[in-house]
């Protein structure tokens, strides 16, 4: 009978043990909470933002070379255009012919379509700083201009090679203005700009990669007070390198795109200090 007791005494020590201990927290002074709501409110980020959104980029012509004249010297080699397969340039049956020659060649980024998103911190209610990460899948495309004297349509463009797996990868930061205060139908204006990397992937062709310079703009529409929908539209300049060159050609693409932001606010700004 004793040793039960003793049993029951234990059980019931460790029952109230944990539960005094939850009891004395939620006791807790007044005063601690308040330090603790304090150093919460003192905050300097306002909130945080995740952004997922797809849209469109508008590709762009890395390589346009002049139709050589009757005349114009050049040196063996300086004029040859690389293939997307990796085999080399074009032979030189390929291009040249009795009577007339393919001349005036352009490698272009056909328009493709991209995906991404960012992680953003709300330094006020309208500064930002985004983290940003994108893909997009295109095609590339080598183009010369056909003079056959036997055809009767005159000159055109002809395409001659193609690369239909390119994929772009960028990643970088911005500073981003919200006028949220400027609203015309729930719709408010942004603007910024960023830096960051480019990397353009050819199926067998090295890397093309660079660091770009990004000027944005758009719109914004709040759904719920946690949930926005952006419009962004923004140019991407970057220095584009080629086999065929020995520098590189400066390259824009014009994106589109549209995504939701999940807001999540952290606190309130910091409180100014009173004077004395």
């Amino acid at each position: 009978m004793k040793s039960r007791s003793v049993l029951v005494w234990l059980g019931l020590l460790c029952i109230f043990t944990p539960t005094a201990s939850l009891w004395a927290q939620d006791q807790a002074p007044p005063e601690e909470q308040t330090a603790e709501e304090e150093e919460y409110e003192e905050s300097s980020v306002r909130a945080y933002s995740i952004s997922f959104w797809g849209g469109w980029f508008s590709g762009g012509t890395f390589l346009d070379l002049q139709p050589l004249a009757d005349r114009t010297q050049v040196e063996e080699g300086s004029n040859d255009i690389y293939k997307y397969d990796g085999s080399g340039p074009f032979a030189p049956q390929e291009l040249i012919f009795p009577t007339w020659r393919y001349d005036g060649p352009q490698k272009e980024i056909e328009p493709g379509f991209m995906f991404g998103g960012r992680l953003g911190m709300y330094l006020t209610d309208k500064f930002h700083i985004d983290l940003m990460g994108s893909f997009g899948k295109s095609e590339a495309k080598t183009t010369f201009i056909n003079s056959d004297p036997e055809n009767p349509n005159g000159s055109y463009r002809e395409e001659l090679d193609r690369d239909s797996n390119i994929t772009i990868f960028m990643g970088g930061g911005r500073l981003v203005f919200d006028a949220n205060t400027v609203e015309f139908l729930g719709f408010s204006p942004t603007v910024g700009f960023g830096i960051g990397g480019i990397i353009n992937r050819f199926s067998y062709l090295e890397d093309k990669t660079g660091l770009y310079f990004e000027l944005t703009g758009g719109l914004n529409y709040n759904l719920t007070s946690h949930l926005l929908v952006n419009l962004e539209f923004s140019a991407v300049t970057f220095s584009f390198s080629r086999e065929e060159l020995q520098y590189g050609k400066q390259v824009t693409y014009l994106n589109a795109r549209l995504g939701l932001t999940w807001m999540i606010p952290v606190g309130a700004p910091p409180k100014p200090v009173e004077n004395e």
